[in-house]
C-alpha cells in the first residue's frame, strides 16, 4: 500500500509539470488526541500540541474568474508532544511523550471568489502518516528512561522492583491513513488561511477489543508562489 501511494504521489508531481501549477509553503499548529472505543463506550486521551511545516503542489484542473478546482498533493512534518507529572516530592513521575511525523496529503480543493483578491475554499481528501518516532520519557527519582514505542527498545533503568519493561508495550504501528476536510481563505490570490481536521481510519494498536485512532486538528498560514 505504502509503495503504490508513493508511486501516485510521483505521477502527481509529474502531472504538475505540465499543468497549471503553483507551489505553496505552510506551517502552523497542531493538535491530536487519541480515541478509543470499546463496546459502545468512547475515551480521549490527553491532547498533544505541537507545530506542522509542508509544501504543497497546486494543481489547477479548472480555474475561471469565479471558481476553480485543484488537486494538492503535499509534504508535511509534523512534531506534537504532551508533558504529565503525578505526585509530589522526591517521590514523583514526569512523563513526556514526543512524536515526529511524516504526511502525505492529498487535497481536492474547490476554490469560489467572494469579492477582489479573496477566495473562500473548501478540500477534502485523503492523508497518509508514517510515524518517524515515539518516544515516552519516564523521570522517577532522579532516573530516566526512554522508550521507543515503535521498536519497544528501552534505555535507562526505572528504581522499581520488577521487570518493567514487560508493562511497557511497543505495539504502536507507523503507518496510518485519515480523511481530511477543512476550510480556508485565499487573499491576493497568494496567501493562504486553513483549517482542518483528520479523521483517523486504522486501528493504531492491537488492544484485544479497544479500537484506537489517531485524530487531529491543525489550523496554519501559507504563502503561494
Amino acid at each position: 500500500m505504502k509503495k503504490y501511494f508513493f508511486l501516485a504521489i510521483a505521477g502527481l508531481l509529474l502531472a504538475a509539470s505540465q499543468l497549471s501549477a503553483q507551489i505553496s509553503v505552510e506551517a502552523g499548529y497542531e493538535n491530536s488526541r487519541y480515541r478509543q472505543t470499546y463496546s459502545n463506550e468512547v475515551e480521549w486521551s490527553d491532547p498533544l500540541q505541537g507545530f506542522n511545516v509542508g509544501a504543497y503542489y497546486n494543481i489547477n484542473l479548472m480555474s475561471n474568474d469565479i471558481h476553480a478546482f485543484s488537486i494538492q498533493p503535499g509534504l508535511k512534518y509534523s512534531y506534537v508532544m504532551t508533558t504529565e507529572q503525578e505526585g509530589e516530592g522526591p517521590y514523583s513521575m514526569n512523563l513526556s511523550l514526543n512524536q515526529h511525523y511524516l504526511n502525505l496529503p492529498v487535497r481536492f480543493q474547490y476554490a469560489a471568489r467572494v469579492m477582489p483578491g479573496l477566495r473562500v475554499m473548501a478540500f477534502a481528501g485523503p492523508n497518509f502518516c508514517l510515524g518517524l518516532s515515539n518516544t515516552l520519557n519516564l523521570d522517577i527519582i532522579g532516573n530516566e528512561v526512554d522508550f521507543n514505542l515503535y521498536t519497544g527498545e528501552m534505555t535507562g533503568t526505572l528504581p522499581l522492583a520488577g521487570d518493567v519493561g514487560e508493562y511497557l508495550q511497543s505495539n504502536m504501528r507507523r503507518f496510518d491513513v485519515s480523511a481530511q476536510v477543512g476550510l480556508g481563505v485565499e487573499i491576493l490570490d497568494r496567501y493562504e488561511i486553513r483549517g482542518g481536521y483528520d479523521f483517523g481510519l486504522m486501528n493504531m494498536m492491537d488492544l484485544g477489543d479497544v479500537r484506537m485512532t489517531r485524530n487531529t486538528f491543525f489550523v496554519g498560514l501559507g504563502i503561494r508562489f
